[in-house]
């Protein structure tokens, strides 16, 4: 049984994505309140011993990848004080590598990724390409940091690019997990820290000799707004 500890910041909430013989990435992140745990952890059993590779964000969230190198059932347990979490262990079904199926090959970009600019009930967009990544299948797993699901509109444009809709509605941080083939697509989970509003500003220079700035005709420029949680 592998086991990883992290640091203090916990988890309470797991977002599970898996399959095949691919690193697969647990985005585990707390909400609401500190856990009170004094030692945090996970562990990892099946049919084969799977290194972890633990990444604490700093910001009450941790990214754990485990390399299982044999297919089968593996227990992922998040632990807390020596005890499994509620519903942990979480059963995690681990196949052999698709040969048709690239997830690395997956493009995902777009405002709605961007870890800043997106703004509260307003639309945010991004575009997934997979005409590179092989016969998978796209899903979309994405929650707010108080645990609640974010509804993504998602259409086919039928060129294998897909364009994703949301509109946030609490200037909190929301995370997006982007799987291809259950397998997540580079850069995955995507994390997007919602701003209130955007305002404008006008630059203004200060000419020479003169003690207060004049006002320019320079192009306005825009700033985002980042509320303290």
């Amino acid at each position: 049984m592998a086991v990883c500890l992290f640091a203090a910041s916990v988890s309470v909430s797991v977002c599970v994505s898996v399959l095949y013989l691919y690193p697969p990435l647990y985005n585990v992140y707390q909400y609401l309140s500190p856990c009170p745990c004094s030692s945090p952890g996970f562990s990892i059993e099946g049919p084969s011993q799977a290194k972890i590779e633990c990444d604490d964000k700093g910001d009450g969230s941790c990214d754990v990848r485990y390399w299982p190198t044999e297919p089968g059932d593996y227990a992922v347990h998040v632990i807390c004080d020596d005890e499994d979490i509620k519903d942990s262990p979480f059963m995690a079904h681990i196949l052999l590598t698709a040969n048709d199926v690239f997830p690395e090959k997956v493009k995902s970009y777009g405002p709605g990724l961007e870890p800043i600019g997106c703004i509260v009930n307003k639309p945010a967009e991004f575009t997934i390409d997979t005409s590179r990544a092989g016969r998978g299948q796209l899903k979309i797993y994405a929650q707010d940091a108080e645990g609640f699901p974010i509804d993504i509109q998602i259409t086919e444009n039928g060129d294998s690019t897909f364009l994703c809709v949301y509109i946030p509605t609490k200037p909190i941080k929301h995370t997006i997990i982007i799987t291809w083939g259950e397998v997540n697509v580079p850069n995955s989970p995507f994390r997007v820290r919602l701003t209130t509003h955007l305002t404008d500003c006008r630059q203004i220079p200060v000419r020479s000799g003169l003690s207060n700035p004049v006002p320019g005709e320079l192009p306005s420029c825009r700033f985002s707004f980042q509320p303290q949680w």
